[in-house]
């Protein structure tokens, strides 16, 4: 009953961030949320994902906590995370502990962050919360920058096509690809290509006048160690 209030107090704080499973039985309860730093812009891209997971005896028995997929933190900082939450479970046995958790995860994160998770990766210039998108691998940069980046894939592509006559192309990666970490955004785009190149055969050709309409990321209003090259 305790742990079932407390979560439920978590549900009242935090919203639809808090993601809460139990197992068929309900033995075991797990609490899951994406933790950001709090700052007043909201748009760092610093993060981890704070997991913990409740028996029957919670609190009397420590929860098993796991941060999982830091951004924008070094190795060595997720590691001092780790062991700072190992403590306050041991120095606080018996107490409810899972909001405490994630407010020290929120605030380390804020105080630990790389600069660079509150730049865009691509222009290195700082984020606004007005002009920031997300990929589905959960990196932040530049709304336009990121369509400049869809943009220049697609031109890329359409080169490498005209370039074999549009033959044996099924080695040639079609896809767009996130410009930190390489993770598929989508799956094939259409190229765009030179002006000189033929039309290609089977496939209708795009409209003139829409061939460079970048595509559409979703904006994110509220909110890692980045690099970018734009030639790979």
């Amino acid at each position: 009953m305790e742990a079932e209030a407390e979560i439920e107090a978590l549900r009242s704080i935090f919203g639809e961030d808090i993601v809460v499973e139990t197992n068929q039985d309900k033995s075991v309860t797990v609490v899951r949320r994406k933790v950001r730093p709090n700052d007043e812009e909201g748009v760092s891209s610093a993060s981890v994902v704070v997991e913990c997971e409740l028996s029957r005896e919670y609190p009397e028995v420590s929860p098993k906590v796991r941060l999982l997929n830091p951004r924008g933190i070094s190795e060595e900082s997720h590691q001092q995370l780790i062991e700072e939450v190992r403590q306050r479970l041991a120095d606080n046995i018996g107490m409810p502990i899972i909001f405490d958790i994630l407010q020290h995860c929120a605030d380390f994160v804020f105080e630990h962050q790389h600069s660079s998770s509150l730049s865009c990766p691509i222009c290195l210039c700082p984020m606004t919360s007005a002009s920031v998108s997300v990929t589905p691998c959960d990196h932040y940069a530049h709304t336009e920058c990121l369509e400049l980046h869809c943009v220049h894939t697609r031109k890329q592509l359409g080169e490498k096509l005209a370039a074999r006559d549009f033959k044996m192309c099924d080695d040639i990666d079609r896809s767009l690809r996130c410009p930190v970490c390489r993770e598929v955004i989508e799956e094939e785009v259409e190229p765009i290509l030179p002006h000189t190149s033929p039309p290609r055969r089977g496939r209708k050709s795009a409209p003139r006048g829409r061939e460079s309409t970048p595509c559409q990321l979703p904006p994110q209003q509220a909110q890692k160690d980045f690099d970018f090259d734009w030639g790979r």
